[in-house]
């Protein structure tokens, strides 16, 4: 059982008509805010931008080390498209240089899963991507 469990108290849930929010913590001490929306708000890449950071920071004290902050990763699963061209499922924001294929740091990662866009059918479904697995499991039909 993820929620309700003795074992999984650090986990928080708020549940409302149209949003899951769930924060959580992998044993390698990442951070995930991970969110399913079936209404897309009015700034919301700026809101995942928001609390993927808040989450880094907010887990520096004083006196330590910056090597010692851990990656925030947030997970957005969206029923419509935030962007809708190109038209893709999973859609993955880092901290990169614009002009080159270099990555500054996987720290801060948004990964936004837009399940309008999910190709997969039952008949696919054994090829799929683990990606694409997830997506077929968590889409709303």
């Amino acid at each position: 059982m993820l929620f309700g469990s003795e074992k999984r108290k650090a986990i928080t849930i708020r549940f409302t008509n149209d949003i899951l929010d769930v924060v959580a913590e992998d044993v390698l001490g990442r951070k995930f805010n991970i969110e399913a929306r079936i209404a897309l708000p009015a700034g919301m890449a700026e809101r995942m931008v928001f609390y993927t950071a808040e989450t880094y920071v907010r887990r520096l004290q004083q006196g330590q080390n910056y090597s010692d902050l851990l990656p925030s990763i947030s997970i957005c699963v969206l029923a419509g498209a935030l962007i809708s061209q190109p038209a893709k499922l999973h859609m993955d924001f880092r901290l990169c240089e614009e002009s080159l294929p270099l990555t500054l740091t996987d720290d801060l990662q948004i990964h936004f899963l837009q399940l309008n866009h999910l190709q997969v059918t039952a008949e696919t479904l054994y090829h799929a991507s683990p990606v694409e697995r997830w997506c077929w499991f968590l889409r709303a039909d």
